[in-house]
């Protein structure tokens, strides 16, 4: 009994002492798998470290992608948190950014205040058992803990622990099983155990001290044996269950170095990424800094505000110089900007910037703004959206300009076109912008008025196309040197063609307007319309014109008349000496008419060189067109209605009666000519006023009162051509033998010199109707008196010194001198005439007559040394000149008596006694 008790107590032991041994192995395993776990916590706490920046909100995408990876690949649950606890990263990507909750005891904190891993158990719902977790804490650069690494090691703990739980249970199984045999063998076994017994006890101690090579007890077949047997079991198991544990060991180990070398990689592309993120951020600095330089610098306010306009986040310098207000006031009060707006302009900008905040990406205008000295200034401010990559608007930004002085240039510039375009609509003459080509660009109504268009026509052509074609090769020539640069500008004078077609005489001035650059960007044309100063040059030409012919006219008259002179009076003396019955008498007769003839040809002449001896007198058209009534009728003949229309209270003129009828029948005369199977002839007067725009055409004529007599015909009419030639001596439209063609020019001659103007107009088929205008005078009017006709030739006895340069003129006049009864001393000039010195001397010459102009010495100069022999000696003129055109070449005075040339026997009988019977007077 006692050995059973020994035996008993020892199994007893055996048993306590085999199961004390697995408590301690089961310890072993379990601290072996929690140091595994921490160790990977703490692995994994290293590699997260360098996940971690300076600012712990910015994490690397890799440190998520860790998480991630462990999650997926080895069910490993890894939490990362910053110092506040809110998660950066998670297998839960919903849970980052939230608080780390699953800490109770505030595990974590204690962890990042003391710096020491800890082992915490996180109890749930979901796992009432917990879950066993490790915080290892993670520290930068510069030592301080910025955030914790949480590892979840139930999984790997729980596959380590799996492993010993078949040996626990083994040995929990093995130790009943010894304790069972135990009370077995104390109850049916003896004395013959003790010594296996004590042996198995050895064994048990051995074992318990971790020896495994203890030897057993012989094999037998008894409770000893079995007991025996069955540590022998356990101990295989055991070294089973320890290789089995190496086993594993090894493979964590092996599974470690891989997360190692892994985290390694993962650490060295998260170091090169942070030197890359260092350098970006260098990057950004730099270019912040230049951003900031440049927006502080410039002239313009750059702004950026918050989408609702409601803060502003940044404004530069430029502020201060534009609005007048610090930056800082701005940043203050962000409705300085909207108040600072003119109300006139302020809803509108406003408005305008309030689109960005809806689908607007941009805006631009622009307004007025107060400054706090009172000025006003224009701003030009433009506007845009920053969205993010989703499209969120994330601030507004803009630029606003000072446009002041652009504005007040704008208003310079409208200032001053305004006053170009009132003076290029309202200049007086035309002024056009032409393309190089020649097209119309830009013209003022001037212009189109001026060439017969209007300014759409006008725009739609080329100078070219209106330029008389004879005109058109002078204007290309100054064109092409215009654009080759030989000259600036250019003047000249042309013509334009009008739409109706009549001609447009301009002088034009043009010059070359050029770009910077110097090439050509349009011409400049101003054109003055000359056409009525071309008219009057043209007139003023025709009538210098006419005043030639007239003064040649004038000098073969004056030579023509020394031979008519003497003509006529030879004639007349042989008509005096013949009688009726002589059959020379007829001869005689003829040639006496047509020295009639000849004269009166010779004083047309006169007339229309304005050298004829005028008598003009105050005269009443009205009587003097009705004294040559029945003329006008005879001449017109029977088929011709005669019409006079004398105007009521007609002024009176002054002029030569016998020259106006004259002017009167000759215009008549052609009127008939015109009219061959009769027609109408209209003789009316009519007190007439000639303004100055009727003047401008008649350089002649000054502005006044004037009385108007008017030939109107309704004959064949005549063009233009004939009209500027009309009053051209000796031209004429009628044929060979119609005449010579004096009529008119004689007529133009004698209204010019009794100081009027005759004007025509005519149509082809219309007739033509002549215009006599004369100046009114104030005078009492004068009847004409009838010279009257003296039979009878008056005679005297005294001595006369005759000069004459002509032989025939000579010997006529002192033939008929004597033939009166005087005595006759003839001299061809005035050389020879003072030859004759004794009669002179002794006072018995009582008159010289003398030509005017003689060769050697003219008759003044004759008549200034007569009268110094001889002053008593009375002096006659003659000349084929007039009186007036004698004294006022300044050859003679006033008081000179004249005869002019040609002269019958009985004027120079008249003039003679004139003379004679007068009272001296001088002569120079």
């Amino acid at each position: 009994m006692r050995i059973k008790k020994k035996i008993l107590w020892t199994l007893l032991s055996m048993s306590t002492l085999v199961a004390i041994v697995d408590v301690l192995a089961v310890n072993r395993q379990q601290a072996t798998a929690l140091a595994g776990a921490t160790k990977e916590a703490e692995n994994v706490a290293r590699v997260m470290t360098f996940t971690l920046m300076s600012d712990a909100n910015k994490l690397s995408p890799t440190a998520q992608d860790i998480v991630v990876q462990l999650h997926k690949t080895q069910q490993r649950d890894v939490v990362l948190v910053d110092a506040n606890k809110l998660i950066l990263a998670d297998a839960i990507p919903a849970e980052i950014g939230q608080t780390f909750a699953a800490d109770p005891g505030d595990e974590v904190g204690v962890t990042m205040k003391d710096r020491q891993v800890r082992t915490f158990i996180e109890v749930s719902k979901d796992f009432p058992a917990g879950i066993k977790q490790i915080v290892v804490p993670v520290e930068s650069e510069s030592r301080q803990v910025i955030g914790a690494v949480v590892l979840e090691y139930t999984p790997i703990y729980d596959e380590l622990m799996h492993a010993a739980h078949a040996t626990i249970r083994q040995i929990i199984i093995t130790g009943l099983a010894c304790l069972a045999l135990a009370l077995l063998i104390s109850f049916y076994m003896g004395r013959s155990i003790a010594k296996p017994l004590q042996q198995l006890t050895e064994v048990a101690t051995g074992f318990a001290s971790g020896r495994t090579d203890l030897p057993m007890p012989a094999p037998r077949q008894d409770e000893i044996g079995e007991l025996a047997a069955s540590f022998s079991d356990m101990v295989q198991k055991r070294e089973q269950a320890k290789l089995e544990l190496s086993r594993l060991n090894n493979e964590l180990e092996l599974r470690v170095i891989e997360r190692t070398a892994e985290l390694a990689a993962a650490n060295k592309a998260l170091h090169a990424e942070n030197i890359e993120r260092k350098q970006a951020q260098e990057t950004l600095q730099a270019s912040e800094e230049k951003f900031r330089q440049l927006a502080d610098n410039i002239t313009d306010v750059f702004w950026i505000t918050s989408p609702d306009l409601k803060k502003i986040h940044y404004v530069s310098a430029a502020y201060l110089r534009i609005w007048g207000r610090s930056t800082e006031s701005l940043y203050a009060d962000p409705h300085q900007w909207v108040n600072s707006i003119l109300p006139e302009d302020r809803d509108r900008a406003f408005a305008m910037f309030t689109t960005l905040m809806g689908n607007e990406h941009a805006v631009s205008t622009e307004y007025r703004i107060a400054r706090p000295d009172g000025a006003v200034r224009w701003v030009h401010d433009r506007g845009f959206q920053v969205r993010d990559a989703s499209g969120k608007i994330l601030r507004l930004a803009g630029i606003a300009t000072d446009i002041t002085m652009r504005k007040q240039i704008e208003e310079s510039l409208r200032a001053s076109e305004t006053r170009f375009r009132s003076f290029f609509e309202q200049a007086a003459v035309g002024v056009a912008q032409v393309a190089p080509d020649g097209r119309f660009l830009l013209t003022n109504q001037r212009y189109a008025d001026m060439v017969g268009r209007t300014r759409e026509e006008l725009l739609a052509c080329k100078f070219q196309d209106i330029t008389h074609p004879d005109d058109l090769n002078q204007d290309l020539n100054n064109v092409r040197r215009l654009l080759t640069g030989e000259a600036p500008s250019y003047a000249t004078t042309k013509r334009y063609l009008r739409k109706d077609g009549e001609l447009v005489w301009v002088n034009l001035n043009v010059s070359l307007i050029a770009e910077s650059a110097g090439h050509p960007r349009h011409f400049l044309a101003v054109a003055e319309d000359i056409t009525d100063r071309k008219r009057l040059e043209t007139q003023l030409f025709q009538s210098q014109k006419l005043e030639t012919v007239g003064k040649l006219a004038g000098g073969i008259a004056h030579e023509f008349n020394s031979i008519m002179t003497a003509i006529i009076g030879q004639s007349e003396l042989m008509l005096g000496e013949l009688s009726v019955e002589n059959p020379l008498y007829t001869n005689a007769t003829e040639i006496r008419q047509a020295a009639g003839r000849a004269a009166t040809l010779t004083r047309q002449l006169l007339a229309y060189g304005r050298k004829q001896s005028l008598q003009p007198e105050i005269l009443d058209l009205n009587s003097v067109v009705a004294g040559i009534a029945d003329t006008l009728r005879h001449l017109l003949g029977r088929g011709t209605n005669l019409r006079l229309v004398p105007a009521p209270g007609l002024k009176p003129v002054k002029a030569d009666a016998q020259q106006i009828q004259q002017v009167v029948l000759n215009l008549a005369m052609n009127a008939a000519d015109a009219m061959p199977n009769g027609g109408k002839l209209t003789v009316e007067t009519a007190n007439v006023t000639l303004d100055d725009q009727f003047v401008q055409n008649v350089p002649e004529l000054k502005a006044g009162e004037y009385v108007m007599l008017a030939i109107t015909d309704t004959g064949t009419g005549f063009n233009e051509k004939v009209r500027a030639r009309l009053f051209e001596p000796f031209f004429t439209t009628k044929g060979v033998g119609g005449g010579v063609g004096l009529g008119l020019s004689t007529c133009y001659g004698i209204i010019k010199q009794s100081g009027g103007h005759i004007s025509v107009y005519s149509e082809l088929g219309h007739g033509s109707s002549f215009k006599i205008y004369l100046p009114q005078v104030e005078q009492l009017i004068k009847n004409p008196i009838p010279r009257p006709i003296l039979s009878d030739l008056p005679q005297g006895t005294e001595t006369i010194l005759l000069v004459e340069d002509d032989p025939a003129l000579r010997e006529m006049a002192a033939t008929l001198l004597k033939r009166l009864g005087y005595t006759v001393l003839a001299a061809a000039d005035g050389l020879e005439a003072l030859k004759i010195k004794r009669p002179l001397e002794a006072g018995e010459v009582d008159l010289l007559f003398t030509d005017v102009v003689m060769p050697q010495m003219d008759g003044k100069e004759l008549s200034e040394r007569v009268l110094a022999l001889s002053p008593h000696t009375r002096i006659l003129f003659t000349s084929a000149y007039t009186a007036n055109a004698v004294v006022h070449q300044g050859v003679l005075n006033n008081a000179a008596a004249i005869l002019q040339k040609p002269f019958t026997p009985s004027a120079l009988a008249r003039k003679l006694r004139e003379v004679l019977d007068a009272v001296p007077q001088a002569v120079a």
